[in-house]
């Protein structure tokens, strides 16, 4: 495209300078052919090597060509400037624009030649030793977390295992691993993968782009979900799809039964919630209140799926938490805040700034919210799977209801709810906080709600994990 763009650019330029500069002579028509040629020659060059090869599969390690290289043709047109002016200057500046041009396209070659030699070995890795499984992801890179939470638990399975992602972006933003991570942005690059001897496929999302493998009946498919939560995605019919649903306890199994989804007969299956478990410490005796976590939800892809606190309660919150004297305080906004509704970026970008005026810790994507749970002792977040995971750590939690809920609502249609204490106006948070740092009297109904949602499991839930996943293999 902009090689297009800058081969008008040379035109115009040429018509300009030679109707209000001066005359054109035969060198300079010479000068604009040769331009005009080479423009052609080398975008075409540069379309054919920018992109990996159709139905090509790679490893995220391999580099692919950046956005840099794209400017490559402004390069001819300050040269048809040039030696519209200043003709040695101009043949100077076109010298270097064709050896930076070469050298451009050079490159884009040996990185198609590098891609096609990476896809070449992964082919012949997995015909001497097929991946028996993969975990299969795809959208944006703020997706990446979905992934990332399940490394710990992946990295200990004794299969031969590999990551799956559809978008290279969405690759890049992976945490290191010791598992491949394979790009296939076609859907017959899948196919290969798939075909090549994978047995069963892992999903910790609803991407649209599972329905490009869910169609390879030959493999189990089970979703292992990015988060235990009260959530209506969790009552999703896509869920049906899959063979298996590895859920955290029997507080799933009962939402998707409340939903009237036609569970099939042993489709769900207890498996806690692994990588919290390992993460995650449980709080030793009782303490003052020393760290307060908000770690609120995102504000979801619907309004109906809108259970976030950041666009009505966060700034007050925050705000109050920031009031109180010997408090640390940190905010840990979901990766995806903000994407959908205008008035919530606004929000966040407004409580960013609060924070940097109070001196409140700000964690990003890339910090581990499961740290931030062992360094609190106290959490505010929202309905999510965040609230549930927090059960892990004994902690006293307090759920946020912007939306004005009875107890006995949240209760029924929120049943993770009944483990928190609840916030509904922020100008009561100061109060709530002094009196459970006073008297925690729902530490056993936490106790409860934890057994509830995450199951309870004498070898640990990474056992159960991996039990349960031999037992499908």
């Amino acid at each position: 495209m902009l090689a297009a763009i800058s081969l008008i650019l040379v035109v115009i330029s040429f018509g300009v300078i030679g109707l209000f500069i001066g005359p054109v002579g035969n060198m300079q028509l010479v000068l604009l052919m040769v331009t005009t040629i080479l423009l052609v020659v080398f975008g075409i060059l540069d379309a054919k090597y920018q992109k990996p090869p159709k139905a090509m599969f790679r490893r995220a390690s391999v580099p692919v060509p950046t956005p840099f290289f794209n400017y490559w043709p402004i390069g001819f047109v300050l040269a048809t400037m040039a030696w519209m002016i200043a003709p040695q200057t101009g043949l100077f500046v076109l010298a270097l624009a064709t050896a930076y041009a070469a050298v451009v396209v050079f490159s884009l070659y040996k990185s198609r030649s590098a891609l096609r030699a990476d896809g070449a070995a992964l082919r012949a890795e997995m015909r001497s030793q097929p991946y028996e499984l993969i975990v299969y992801s795809s959208g944006p890179p703020d997706a990446a977390y979905q992934v990332n939470q399940w490394l710990p638990v992946l990295e200990h399975l004794s299969f031969n295992t590999a990551i799956v992602v559809r978008d290279s972006p969405l690759a890049q933003a992976i945490e290191k691993t010791t598992l491949p991570i394979i790009i296939a942005e076609e859907i017959e690059s899948v196919a290969q993968i798939v075909d090549s001897g994978v047995r069963t496929i892992l999903y910790p999302a609803n991407g649209m782009k599972n329905a490009h493998v869910l169609r390879h009946t030959d493999c189990t498919h089970i979703f292992i979900n990015h988060g235990e939560s009260d959530k209506v995605v969790n009552q999703s019919k896509f869920l049906m799809a899959y063979d298996r649903l590895f859920v955290g306890g029997q507080l799933a199994k009962d939402r998707l039964i409340d939903a009237g989804l036609p569970i099939r007969d042993d489709q769900v299956v207890f498996v806690g919630r692994p990588q919290a478990e390992m993460a995650l410490s449980k709080r030793s005796g009782d303490g003052p209140l020393k760290t307060v976590l908000y770690a609120p939800t995102w504000e979801g892809f619907t309004e109906v799926a809108n259970f976030g606190s950041v666009r009505d309660m966060g700034f007050d919150i925050l705000d109050s938490l920031a009031s109180r004297p010997g408090l640390d305080v940190v905010f840990k906004p979901h990766p995806m805040t903000g994407s959908r509704c205008a008035k919530t970026k606004a929000e966040l970008k407004k409580i960013n700034q609060m924070c940097a005026q109070r001196g409140i810790t700000v964690l990003t994507s890339r910090d581990s919210i499961h740290a931030a749970m062992n360094q609190s002792d106290l959490m505010i977040t929202d309905v999510s799977s965040v609230l549930n995971e927090y059960l892990i750590t004994d902690k006293p939690v307090i759920l946020c209801d912007p939306f004005q809920n009875t107890p006995e609502k949240l209760g029924t249609t929120y049943p993770s709810s009944r483990a928190a204490y609840l916030l509904q106006n922020a100008a009561a948070l100061s109060d709530l906080i002094q009196s459970i740092s006073e008297h925690d009297p729902m530490a056993a109904q936490r106790a409860s709600v934890r057994s509830y949602s995450l199951g309870d499991y004498p070898q640990g839930a990474l056992e159960e994990f991996k039990s349960r996943l031999a037992d499908v293999m």
